[in-house]
């Protein structure tokens, strides 16, 4: 949730269920985040100034989008979405590094084991118990 809805969500909203639900107990976490800018302003969809999935979502962008969103998530300080910047994910980290990354790992797999993706092998007994 966002800083400026902190209040709702930590106080207003446990003292209301807790006031309706009078057995209720509380096990809530919260994870407050700074806020995400866009073009250096605060989003406001009422004033028309936000991003919309059809604007930057495609075939194309499906997998650039989170990661983009991933790498500048506003967690212990405010950040600021750009196009310009999600371009730039897009061309120097996506494109050169991760599908560079993806190529070079798909010829290793041909040459190596004949195109075919290797078995992982049995787990260990700490992966079994962390699974289950």
């Amino acid at each position: 949730m966002g800083f400026d809805s902190s209040f709702y969500h930590a106080l207003l909203y446990p003292a209301l269920y807790a006031k309706v639900f009078s057995h209720w107990t509380p096990r809530i976490r919260y994870h407050v985040n700074e806020f995400y800018l866009l073009d250096g302003q605060k989003l406001s969809t009422s004033r028309g100034h936000a991003v919309w999935g059809k604007e930057v979502l495609s075939p194309n962008t499906v997998d650039i989008l989170p990661l983009h969103l991933g790498l500048t998530r506003p967690e212990g300080e405010r950040t600021n979405f750009t196009r310009d910047a999600l371009r730039r994910t897009e061309n120097e980290i996506f494109k050169r590094i991760w599908l560079n990354w993806l190529d070079e790992l798909d010829q290793e797999i041909k040459q190596d084991f004949g195109g075919r993706v290797p078995d992982a092998g049995d787990w260990a007994p700490a992966d079994r118990a962390f699974f289950a």
